[in-house]
């Protein structure tokens, strides 16, 4: 059976914009997966409190945004499953369940290696999944000794090669996209058309 590199790239895709797929395009570029899942949450933990759009409306962006990539995919098994809550790790291990035939590596960025040893299982995350880390450039060096300090030496040396500091840096944010929108000043080229005019139809994120 061959056995298939598949990046899970999870967040609230609120809307997907085009720094989610600039991430994307560098997976597979740097040949660290040869496909990328995208795993649009249902509630994260840690955005309890927060306002996010319907699933259907997340789901339907998303599919227009990667409608043309045969190496992206999209699972909704948070939504499907309706979680109150999303656990990165009873994802990957549902995932892994489902799809034998797919080898499931984890993608965060920096700010999630800051706080992944307070996720719910994250020894066991580490273990079993590989780690792709996205980060500012230098950030590799600078951030071995935070590591040291949160994680067993083997963890360590795990989460290390993962960490990509030459990748695009993204600039965008899903936060910003809405507030330009309600505020009508929003830069349109950060979303592909497509996902604009969804946008516009639906009347996302007016005020």
């Amino acid at each position: 059976m061959e056995i298939i590199e598949t990046a899970v790239l999870g967040g609230t895709f609120d809307p997907v914009h085009k720094g989610h797929l600039a991430l994307a395009y560098d997976i597979l570029e740097r040949e660290l997966a040869q496909e990328v899942m995208f795993v649009p949450c249902a509630r994260p933990p840690h955005k309890s409190g927060q306002k996010i759009s319907s699933s259907e409306d997340r789901l339907a962006m998303l599919d227009l945004a990667i409608k043309d990539e045969e190496r992206f995919l999209i699972s909704d098994y948070e939504i499907e499953n309706n979680y109150r809550e999303s656990y990165t790790i009873h994802t990957l291990t549902a995932l892994k369940s489902a799809m034998p035939s797919r080898r499931f590596k984890l993608v965060i960025g920096m700010d999630n290696l800051e706080i992944l040893h307070t996720w719910y299982k994250y020894a066991d995350i580490i273990r079993d999944y590989p780690v792709i880390t996205y980060g500012r450039p230098g950030v590799k060096k600078q951030f071995q000794f935070n590591l040291i300090e949160r994680f067993a030496g083997r963890q360590v040396e795990n989460l290390m090669r993962g960490i990509i500091d030459d990748g695009p840096q993204n600039k965008i944010s899903s936060t910003e996209i809405r507030a330009g929108i309600a505020k009508g000043n929003l830069n349109e080229s950060l979303v592909i058309p497509e996902v604009m005019e969804y946008i516009k139809d639906k009347g996302l994120y007016n005020e």
